[in-house]
């Protein structure tokens, strides 16, 4: 794709909601303060092989907090060689909740607006000319402000979500049905158009069963919809451990195209749709601030419409989307 093509299909974003000053300091407190959750609580398991594909080849990338992170030679997939025994630790820790909504609660509004909008365009475009009656599930749905966006406009709106506390808070907050479970022990005779995990998959131990028991809740030509970090991106690529998505406790596994084609093969499902459409330049700037380079930072935010486009038709962009459609 040309430079105008990528930059006429770009839509900006306002960094001082997304990423103010000060916002990898945050994260990289609270990733430590997990850390500290699931090694006071139940511990960690060694993990060898990779999650997609059980190749037990794989090449190391760097360490973060003593934990190696490696990607399979094989399918791309990138994975830290431990994970929690129980990831609940994290979700259902009394620290939860407050963690989202002040990481989500806080800009709902510009979250409705900018990112839940452009996520029902994109199942409108591969699903139906309108989402009014569809029926959606939304996997990790945590406070529900994309849900929230959706039932908005007509939607059948439903949630999963593994935070006890969380998945209370937003059933009565929105009014609709959140199971509090694991997708793999959901208990419902209910199907579903579309299935929908917005930085989701990256959060559990075994991706495909996932993938595989939302395949088994759709209907007939039903789609499930991914957005999860790309590891092959520019600014994990330059940030490494300082990336803020780089997450030891609670992103166990990384994905990048490769990946996404051998889940599709894995899971008998068809790939309809693949893009990157990441922050990087807003992720550097504030890599930048954090390391006390302010001149570097300011470059970022201000070049941010002129280069990010770029990065992301060159599926380079620190986020993918992914839609598998059920064949």
């Amino acid at each position: 794709m040309s430079y105008i093509g990528s930059k006429n299909e770009f839509v900006t974003m306002d960094l001082s909601e997304m990423r103010p000053e000060g916002f990898l300091q945050t994260i990289l407190d609270r990733q430590k303060n997990n850390i500290d959750t699931v090694n006071s609580s139940n511990g960690w398991k060694v993990r060898v092989n990779c999650p997609i594909c059980q190749s037990s080849k794989s090449t190391y990338q760097f360490e973060k907090h003593d934990f190696h992170l490696v990607q399979c030679d094989v399918c791309s997939t990138a994975y830290f060689d431990q994970v929690p025994i129980n990831t609940n630790d994290i979700y259902s820790a009394p620290h939860a909740i407050g963690d989202a909504q002040e990481a989500y609660l806080v800009n709902k509004d510009y979250r409705k607006i900018r990112f839940a909008t452009e996520r029902v365009q994109l199942i409108e475009q591969h699903l139906v000319s309108q989402i009014k009656d569809v029926d959606i599930l939304d996997v990790g749905c945590g406070t529900g402000w994309f849900l929230e966006t959706a039932k908005d406009k007509g939607a059948n709106c439903f949630g999963v979500e593994l935070g006890k506390d969380l998945a209370k808070f937003t059933a009565e907050r929105l009014e609709i049905t959140v199971w509090n479970c694991d997708l793999t022990e959901l208990d419902t005779i209910k199907k579903f158009d579309v299935v929908t995990m917005f930085d989701l998959i990256e959060h559990v131990e075994n991706p495909l069963l996932l993938i595989n028991s939302a395949k088994e809740l759709l209907k007939d030509n039903g789609i499930i919809v991914i957005f999860t970090p790309q590891f092959d991106s520019v600014a994990i690529k330059t940030m490494k451990d300082k990336s803020n998505l780089i997450m030891p406790a609670e992103h166990l596994s990384y994905f990048t195209e490769k990946t996404v084609e051998k889940v599709a093969e894995l899971s008998d499902m068809e790939v309809v749709y693949y893009a990157t459409k990441g922050i990087d330049m807003g992720d550097l700037k504030s890599f930048y601030e954090y390391n006390n380079q302010p001149q570097l930072a300011e470059s970022c935010a201000s070049l941010y419409d002129t280069l990010q486009p770029t990065i992301d038709s060159s599926k380079s962009g620190n986020h993918l989307r992914a839609i598998l459609k059920k064949v």
